[in-house]
């Protein structure tokens, strides 16, 4: 995510098999200095969580947190919001369901969570939330449930572009959608 001339970066995986675990780490690289440097950690490990930004809070939407023996971990619904002014975490309105490889895209200071998966099931849902909002609300549907895709803005239409319609990463998406919402 890029805040205040910044770019930030937020958990993800590491390791392989039984050794794979999630992240709580936190980088930011300043372009100015040309350098990483740690920040303090997530609230919670988190990898494949969408994110957002509004002037400068970062809003992590979703993803995938260690659950029990599961070392790649479960979808989870929760939304942590990084204030890249203070330094500090927050918490946000959680999803109407737990999502992880969602996209989320901001338009008009509104907050786009696209599609994602959860339990073997890839979702076609969208949800937004709104400025000043205390919830997220589910406005419409993509035309497939897609995971892992990317979206862009063009004016005043939201694409989504690829991914794949299992979560598994099988039924590779080369379609895109245009959205106007």
């Amino acid at each position: 995510a890029v805040a205040e001339g910044k770019i930030y970066t937020f958990g993800g995986i590491a390791g392989v098999g039984n050794a794979r675990r999630v992240l709580d780490v936190v980088e930011v690289f300043d372009p100015a200095r040309d350098s990483w440097s740690s920040l303090p950690a997530m609230p919670i490990g988190n990898s494949n969580a969408g994110a957002a930004v509004i002037g400068s809070r970062i809003y992590l939407i979703g993803g995938k947190i260690k659950a029990g023996t599961n070392p790649s971990g479960a979808a989870i619904s929760n939304v942590y919001v990084y204030n890249a002014s203070t330094g500090t975490w927050d918490t946000g309105p959680s999803l109407n369901q737990d999502l992880t490889g969602l996209e989320a895209c901001v338009l008009n200071n509104t907050i786009y969570a696209i599609g994602g998966a959860s339990r073997g099931e890839s979702f076609n849902s969208i949800e937004v939330l709104a400025p000043g909002a205390d919830k997220w609300i589910i406005v419409q549907a993509l035309q497939k449930g897609r995971t892992d895709h990317s979206c862009a803005l063009l004016g005043q239409a939201i694409y989504v572009v690829g991914g794949a319609s299992a979560p598994s990463l099988d039924g590779i998406e080369d379609t895109l959608e245009e959205l106007t919402p």
